[in-house]
C-alpha cells in the first residue's frame, strides 16, 4: 500500500550511497511509501552526477513529508573510497540542515545486523528477502531464493558451491539497504521517545 504524500505520520528517507547507483526508499514504520534507484552511471562528469544526485533527493523531499534522513555508507575493506560518495555525504548533511531533518548515518553491516538479528552473518540477500516478504510490493525486486538461479535448467550451475549474485539482485541491493536504514532509524526514534525504565 502506498501512502498519500500528505500523510501526517513520521517518514524517513533512506539513502544508500554509491558512485554509480544510489538506493532510495521512503517509509513509515508500517508502510513503504517510495522505493527506487537513482542511476548516475551514464552521466559523464562528476559535477553533473553531483547535481543529478541533489535534484533527485530534493524531488523526493519536496513530494513527501519526510522528517528523518537515514544514510547508509557501504564499507568494503581494501577498496578505494569513491570521491562522489564523500561529496554525496556532505551534500546530504547540507540538505538536512536546510530542511531541518534529523540525519543519521549507518554502516551497511549495522543495518543488516539490526534487521536480521537471528543471522550469524547477515547478508544483503537475506535483507532483501526479509523486506520482500514484509512489503509485498517488493517481492519482484527481492533476490532469488535459489542459491544459484537457473540451476534447474543448467545442472553444471548446481555443482557450484557458492551463491551467484545476479545483475537484478545487485541493482536492487542498494534500495533494500536504504529501506533497511529508514526502518532502523524510525525504530531508533520510537525507542528514544519511551521513558527510561
Amino acid at each position: 500500500m502506498r501512502l498519500a504524500p500528505n500523510s501526517k505520520t513520521d517518514m524517513a528517507l533512506g539513502v544508500a550511497l554509491g558512485g554509480r547507483e544510489v538506493g532510495l526508499a521512503i517509509a513509515t514504520r508500517e508502510h513503504l511509501v517510495y522505493d527506487g534507484i537513482l542511476n548516475l552511471q551514464k552521466i559523464k562528469t562528476e559535477e553533473l552526477r553531483e547535481r543529478q544526485f541533489a535534484v533527485g533527493i530534493a524531488r523526493r523531499l519536496d513530494r513527501y513529508p519526510v522528517t528523518r534522513l537515514a544514510v547508509v555508507v557501504l564499507e568494503t575493506p581494501g577498496t578505494v573510497k569513491v570521491p562522489l560518495v564523500e561529496i554525496e555525504c556532505r551534500r546530504l548533511a547540507g540538505i538536512a540542515r536546510e530542511r531541518n531533518l534529523t540525519l543519521t548515518t549507518y554502516r551497511s553491516s549495522e543495518v543488516k545486523a539490526k534487521l536480521l538479528p537471528n543471522h550469524s552473518r547477515p547478508s544483503t540477500r537475506a535483507l532483501g528477502n526479509e523486506l520482500g516478504t514484509r512489503f509485498l510490493s517488493l517481492a519482484g525486486k527481492a533476490p532469488s531464493a535459489e542459491p544459484v538461479p537457473g540451476a534447474d535448467l543448467v545442472p553444471a550451475l548446481a555443482l557450484m558451491r557458492r551463491t551467484v549474485v545476479t545483475a537484478h539482485e545487485r541493482y536492487w541491493s542498494r534500495m533494500f539497504l536504504a529501506l533497511g536504514a529508514a526502518l532502523v532509524d524510525l525504530d531508533a526514534e520510537l525507542l528514544s521517545r519511551l521513558p527510561p525504565c
